[in-house]
């Protein structure tokens, strides 16, 4: 304590300000933030501080920093919006990995430039809800576009998230395109001889249903089975 007052003392400082941790009677323990100064009047002096509980200021300040440390080192995409221009504010590392953007021209982009199947009004429909407070959460699967062109199936977790007047979207991106490689073979193991590639009897026998549905309907009096696009 004697170093920190002796720049008070002998005038080199004017004031000192640092952060300590201060015990009550009772024992327990809060941070404060002392702004310390020596009072000079007359041949009197005196050293008035100011101290500040700044214990609800440090757990935020460790909340952000644990966010921050999750969107860093989240493996999934994580991309935050504006509500009104759709603008990104900011996009984590792994999300730019996948991408192929910066951030610089991220910023410069909205959703709907990611989204090839999208236009600006169907996406601005498909938020309705998020905006109006009927739905906390959207759950829905598309295709995003890297920079070089390539594509990848997603699933996408969009909420709109409110402090105050001030709001932002936060979307969550999972890349699904493994899943939905194995979907695809399962459904085709499923439906197709391992041997000869050809469809089995269960899918024939699907197939042939759905064409005398057809025709039934239709009211042809004859029918075609022809192999389907599987």
């Amino acid at each position: 304590f004697e170093d920190l007052v002796r720049p008070l003392r002998d005038g080199t400082l004017p004031m000192q300000v640092f952060e300590t941790t201060h015990r009550r009677k009772d024992g327990s323990l809060y941070d404060v933030e002392v702004h310390l100064q020596l009072m000079r009047t007359g041949t009197a002096s005196n050293f008035v501080a100011i101290i500040l509980d700044v214990t609800h200021r440090h757990l935020v300040e460790r909340r952000l920093n644990y966010f921050n440390r999750i969107f860093s080192g989240s493996l999934n995409e994580i991309y935050i919006f504006d509500p009104e221009s759709l603008l990104f504010l900011q996009v984590n590392p792994a999300a730019q990995r996948n991408i192929g953007y910066t951030m610089d021209e991220l910023r410069k982009m909205t959703p709907v430039d990611l989204k090839p199947q999208m236009t600006w009004d169907s996406f601005q429909n498909l938020i309705q809800p998020l905006r109006h407070g009927t739905q906390s959460q959207l759950v829905f699967e598309t295709l995003h576009r890297r920079k070089n062109g390539t594509m990848y199936d997603s699933e996408v977790h969009l909420q709109l998230l409110k402090d105050g007047r001030d709001s932002v979207f936060l979307a969550f991106i999972l890349d699904i395109s493994d899943r939905k490689r194995s979907d695809r073979l399962l459904n085709y193991q499923a439906s197709h001889d391992s041997l000869t590639g050809l469809i089995n009897r269960r899918e024939f026998e699907r197939h042939a249903a759905q064409v005398l549905d057809s025709s039934r309907e239709t009211g042809a009096t004859r029918v075609s089975l022809r192999k389907p696009n599987c």
